[in-house]
């Protein structure tokens, strides 16, 4: 019960925060996605993964498979939206995907140490070969895309 309050709770915080930056900003329709979808991520993290280092890396399971479907699912959502093609620079999802399962599925603190190590940089690797890919095929310099 008092983790569903929580969440319920910081949820309407995050709610009125988005409004009073709504109107004070004016954000657009995707801004205010990845703006929900990130503090959805935090939130979750800290209510479900803060204080994994006291616990090692037993502590990541359903909870971190989860909290990277998430994360996942906005870098989709992005890549999606700058227009990137399914076929060519969505091959990248397959380990990131097997990693996150892998989460889920083995009980090995070794394989979670260092999947826990090796996704932020394989994301940032495969994020960026996509979105140049996608910028090296519409053929518009890197610094006028947005």
């Amino acid at each position: 019960m008092w983790p569903q309050f929580v969440v319920i709770f910081i949820t309407t915080i995050v709610m009125s925060w988005i409004d009073k930056l709504k109107a004070k900003l004016k954000l657009s329709d995707a801004d205010r996605i990845k703006v929900i979808w990130s503090a959805a991520s935090a939130v979750y993290w800290v209510i479900f993964l803060w204080g994994f280092w006291s616990h090692g890396p037993q502590a990541f399971g359903a909870n971190a498979f989860v909290y990277l479907l998430l994360t996942g699912g906005l870098f989709v959502w992005a890549m999606r939206r700058e227009g990137a093609a399914p076929g060519k620079d969505w091959w990248w999802l397959a380990p990131l995907a097997l990693i996150a399962a892998s989460f889920f599925l083995y009980d090995n603190p070794f394989l979670k140490f260092i999947s826990f190590l090796l996704l932020p940089v394989l994301v940032a690797l495969f994020y960026n070969f996509a979105f140049l890919s996608t910028v090296r095929r519409s053929g518009a310099p890197v610094s006028s895309r947005r």
